[in-house]
């Protein structure tokens, strides 16, 4: 996004809402720039697939060096 857009995060937010909206709340969190997948590991690859082919249906572009995929987490 070019630097001195006055609604660039809020644009952004929106676009980023629509594309994903079925799955927000089902199997996705979104938090500004953030993805988070969660579900269980039987269904884990199904729901990436599902969120990388709306990323190609939306042009939204992920930066591989960022991305952290299959990392496991417990809670206390």
């Amino acid at each position: 996004m070019p630097f001195g857009v006055k609604n660039g995060p809020p644009t952004y937010q929106r676009a980023i809402t629509k594309a994903f909206r079925e799955y927000i709340d089902v199997f996705m969190k979104i938090f500004l720039d953030d993805f988070i997948v969660f579900n269980d590991p039987s269904t884990h690859l199904e729901k990436f697939n599902k969120c990388f082919l709306k990323c190609g249906e939306y042009g939204i572009n992920l930066n591989i060096d960022k991305c952290a995929f299959m990392v496991c987490s417990r809670t206390i």
